[in-house]
C-alpha cells in the first residue's frame, strides 16, 4: 500500500508515521539508520559555544541507552551496556579520530592535573556532567592558565571532588548563623599544592632545588 508520507523537504518525526509505515524500507529509503528503539530520550548538551548537531549533516553516533535492546545474544550486534560507557566511547571516537590532535592531548594532559574521580564523586551515571568537565580542557587547551582554573573552579564536579561545595565565609557564618565556622580551605591550598607552585621549588628540568647551606628542599 502507499502512504502520504509527507511534502519534499519536510522534516518527519518517525514516531508520527502510521503504524504500517513504520517500516525498515522506509528508514532506508529516506536515509536513515536503523538502530535500536531509544524511545522518547534527548540528550541535552551545555558545554559553551557548544551547538547542536545537525544529523542531515551526518553528525550522528550509533550509540544505545542502557535498557534499550529488546533481545540481544553474545553475537548480536547491538549489545546493552551501562551510560557510563557510552561516555568511554564517545570520548574514545572524539580523542583518537579529531583532526585536532595536539588540542586533544594537551587537554587528556590538563585533566590528569586538575583531577576528578569517580571514586570520589558518585555521579557516573550523569555521564553529561563529566563530558562537559572535559570540554573545559579541550575548549581551553591553548588559554592562559587563569581562564582554565576559573572555569575548573566553578564546576560542580570539582566542588564535590574537593569538597568546597555549600562551603560558607567566616563572615556569613558568624552573621547569619552566630557560630564561627571557617570555611573549606581543601580548594584553595590544593591550587597551590596540586595544580600550581607545588610544595617545593623546582629546577628547570622538575628536579627539587636544594638549599647549599642547608642541603634541605627549599620550600614555595
Amino acid at each position: 500500500d502507499d502512504y502520504l508520507v509527507g511534502n519534499y523537504g519536510d522534516v518527519i518525526n518517525f514516531n508520527d508515521l502510521p503504524p504500517a509505515a513504520k517500516s525498515p524500507n522506509v528508514i532506508t529509503d529516506l536515509g536513515g539508520t536503523i538502530v535500536a528503539d531509544s524511545g522518547e530520550v534527548v540528550e541535552v548538551c551545555s558545554s559553551p559555544g557548544e551547538v547542536a548537531n545537525s544529523p542531515v549533516a551526518g553528525h550522528q553516533y550509533l550509540l544505545q541507552k542502557a535498557g534499550d535492546a529488546d533481545e540481544e545474544f553474545s553475537d548480536a550486534l547491538d549489545q546493552d551496556h551501562d551510560r557510563w560507557y557510552s561516555n568511554h566511547m564517545v570520548w574514545n571516537t572524539a580523542t583518537l579520530n579529531a583532526p585536532d590532535q595536539l588540542r586533544q592531548r594537551v587537554a587528556w594532559a590538563l585533566s590528569s592535573i586538575f583531577v576528578v574521580s569517580g571514586n570520589s564523586i558518585s555521579r557516573t551515571e550523569q555521564v553529561e556532567s563529566w563530558a562537559t568537565y572535559y570540554d573545559i580542557f579541550v575548549a581551553h587547551a591553548f588559554n592562559d592558565f587563569k581562564t582554565i582554573l576559573k572555569s575548573v573552579a566553578f564546576n560542580p564536579l570539582m566542588a564535590e571532588m574537593l569538597t568546597f561545595k555549600g562551603s560558607k565565609s567566616l563572615a556569613y557564618q558568624v552573621e547569619r548563623n552566630g557560630v564561627l565556622l571557617y570555611p573549606d580551605e581543601n580548594f584553595a591550598r590544593e591550587i597551590m599544592q596540586l595544580f600550581s607552585i607545588g610544595l617545593f621549588m623546582l629546577n628547570e628540568d622538575g628536579t627539587k632545588v636544594v638549599d647549599e647551606s642547608t642541603g634541605e628542599h627549599i620550600p614555595t
